[in-house]
C-alpha cells in the first residue's frame, strides 16, 4: 500500500507530524498483514516521495514497536519470554 495525501503549504517535505502519522500508520498495517512501501504527499503539481527522499527508513520502522498498545508489547515480551524457556529446555534435553 502507498500512503498519499495532499498538503495545504507550499512545500511538501515531510513534517514532524506526517512521520509520527506515518510510524502508526504502519504500525496499525502490521495488524492487517498490509505492507506499507511508500508515503506521497502531494499538490496540484509535483509529489514528495518518504522513500525517494529517505526520510527514514521503512524496514526500521516496520521493526519498531514504538505505537503498539500496552496489550501488544505484553504478548510480544510474553513470546519472547516463552521462547527462551523453550531454548533452555531444549538445551537440558540435549545435554543429558
Amino acid at each position: 500500500m502507498v500512503l498519499c495525501h495532499t498538503q495545504p503549504f507550499e512545500s511538501l517535505e515531510a513534517r514532524e507530524n506526517d512521520i509520527i502519522v506515518t510510524d502508526k500508520l504502519i504500525q496499525g498495517s502490521k495488524q492487517l498483514d498490509i505492507e506499507i512501501i511508500d508515503h506521497l504527499i502531494t499538490n496540484t503539481e509535483i509529489f514528495y516521495s518518504y522513500v525517494v527522499e529517505s526520510i527514514f527508513d521503512f524496514d526500521f520502522i516496520k521493526n519498531s514497536d514504538q505505537f503498539l498498545d500496552k496489550y501488544m508489547k505484553e504478548e510480544r515480551y510474553r513470546e519472547e519470554i516463552k521462547k527462551e524457556r523453550d531454548i533452555e529446555i531444549a538445551a537440558r534435553m540435549l545435554s543429558n
